[in-house]
């Protein structure tokens, strides 16, 4: 709703941009910025009688959509104004890509209650996120100008949108928890 349709009162500010509607660019039912159309996400458990658990949990998921996206020159912000169709794709720095790469993962848990006196028990616990060490780049930057119209240099380099000063953005690496927890 922020953005102006084809209402020719916005000429003035949007007219660089030869985006007409720019909330779809021809397209009404395009994509949403963060469409991934693909998505599995499988988890098991087991328990035995002895006390020990063991379970995984498979996440698969396809990449979000590319799209340009130029400053808006009203409110003085980059990446607000998509320049082509949603999902049309960048040039990054590992080539053209329409989309994020595809991210998978695979976690694993492990747990042995030990029984004590009564009600109580303590439990031993375990878990590894990321087995297989996937580091795919999880966000590129999409912003072909910062907020006065000057173009960005980091325009299809691995970054990040949640921390300050953009550090380049990859899949959490293979990682362990362990802890024991005492149940009375």
């Amino acid at each position: 709703y922020d953005f102006p349709t084809n209402d020719p009162s916005y000429a003035p500010f949007y007219a660089g941009l030869n985006a007409g509607d720019i909330r779809y660019l021809g397209d009404p039912d395009g994509i949403l910025p963060l469409d991934r159309p693909h998505q599995v996400k499988l988890y098991g458990n087991y328990a035995w009688n002895s006390g020990f658990n063991l379970g995984g949990g498979l996440n698969l998921s396809s990449g979000k959509p590319l799209t340009p996206m130029a400053a808006n020159p009203n409110y003085g912000s980059d990446g607000e104004i998509p320049t082509a169709p949603r999902g049309s794709g960048i040039q990054t720095v590992d080539g053209f890509m329409k989309r994020t790469p595809f991210e998978s993962q695979f976690d694993i848990q492990a747990s042995y209650a030990l029984r004590m006196a009564g009600q109580r028990r303590v439990t031993l616990l375990a878990d590894v996120f990321n087995l297989f060490n996937q580091r795919r780049v999880t966000n590129y930057s999409q912003n072909t100008q910062q907020d006065n119209n000057v173009t960005d240099p980091d325009f299809g380099k691995p970054v990040s949108t949640i921390f300050a000063g953009n550090p380049p953005q990859f899949q959490a690496p293979l990682n362990m928890r362990v802890g024991i927890r005492f149940e009375f």
